[in-house]
């Protein structure tokens, strides 16, 4: 693949990398660099890229893989607040309600971090980026079934964990 050819191909590839690895970690920034490293990864390995079957499926591959490095190297931060998953009262909470409500959150976000990888990243794909079962299941490449057992089990721990703090 000449250097024509591989600019040509990152030029059409890059912007859906980025939303894909945006979507996944939650940030733009970060995003930016894991697509970038997925586009380093590419042209280094740009003499096998005739071989592969569809280019464009094995960069998604690769920015998903990397994304799922780069969550479990790092400390769990939220794509988007955590308060968006609870519901929200309708009207304005008191002081000592917020505080409360701040305090819970605090709480889920900390039982979030505690999760296996794959059911933060599945948790957060569904209930924080609302993506569909079917997406979800493309994006981190398993069956629609197995996403809908980890977010189950993602579900129930969290549940568990919330409530026996609680209770403490």
């Amino acid at each position: 693949m000449t250097q024509e050819e591989f600019t040509s191909m990152v030029r059409s590839e890059r912007p859906r990398l980025v939303r894909m690895a945006s979507r996944l970690l939650g940030s733009a920034h970060e995003a930016e660099d894991v697509a970038q490293s997925a586009l380093l990864k590419l042209w280094t390995m740009r003499g096998d890229i005739p071989n592969i079957r569809t280019v464009e499926a094995y960069a998604t591959i690769v920015v998903r893989n990397l994304c799922l490095d780069y969550m479990r190297s790092r400390s769990v931060r939220s794509a988007a607040p955590i308060d968006e998953v609870l519901p929200q009262a309708s009207e304005e909470p008191t002081p000592e309600e917020y505080v409360e409500q701040n305090d819970s959150l605090d709480q889920v976000e900390r039982i979030l971090s505690k999760l296996p990888t794959a059911q933060q990243a599945v948790m957060k794909m569904r209930h924080v980026e609302g993506l569909e079962i079917d997406e979800i299941a493309r994006i981190m490449d398993m069956t629609e079934v197995n996403v809908r057992v980890i977010l189950s089990r993602g579900r129930q721990r969290v549940r568990d964990m919330f409530f026996k703090l609680q209770k403490s």
